[in-house]
């Protein structure tokens, strides 16, 4: 069954050795990583589109974030976009110094890239973007801080928020020496 295969030790294992073999910095060129364990830091993460359930389901991110900071809060958005996440969005940030956000993109469905665009401009505030990708599509030139994960899986949000705050190094490569905007 597939609860049987979840947690099967070995591929258990391998799930977290891939993970952390699909995760880097793509840059950091404000330094802001490793976030500190003590600052209100929030976290905008799109809802899950696939799974959910107690293994893998909605803020599975935030809650990954939470082992390293207990000043983390969390706004939970739709996969895409829509004029009331964009305008809690706008609210939740001018509120907070420090946001994690997530833009994944999905192929099939509209990015939210030229919001994530607009709200990377004020620079009063610090940002991290974790992507799923490392194209344009989804890392606007604006992000100064981005982490990819090439999935969006549990093991993959634990390393994430590892990475985030400096507990977990990424071994993730792209053998792709340009990265758009830079």
């Amino acid at each position: 069954t597939p609860e049987e295969v979840a947690k099967d030790e070995k591929i258990t294992l391998l799930s977290k050795i891939v993970a952390q073999k699909s995760v880097l910095v793509a840059r950091n060129r404000s330094n802001l990583l490793p976030l500190p364990e003590n600052e209100k830091i929030l976290v905008i993460e799109q809802m899950n589109t696939g799974a959910n359930d107690a293994y893998w389901h909605h803020g599975i991110l935030y809650e990954n974030c939470l082992k390293y900071n207990k000043k983390v809060s969390y706004l939970e958005t739709s996969y895409s976009y829509d004029e009331e996440d964009k305008e809690r969005i706008k609210k939740a940030v001018s509120q907070n110094d420090t946001i994690v956000i997530t833009n994944f993109y999905k192929r099939g469905t509209k990015s939210n890239t030229r919001f994530v665009e607009e709200i990377l401009k004020d620079k009063s505030k610090k940002f991290v973007l974790i992507a799923n990708t490392p194209y344009k599509l989804n890392i606007p030139d604006e992000a100064d801080n981005v982490i990819v994960s090439f999935a969006t899986t549990p093991c993959n949000m634990e390393v994430v928020a590892g990475v985030l705050f400096g507990k977990i190094q990424p071994e993730g490569e792209w053998p792709v020496q340009y990265w758009p905007g830079d």
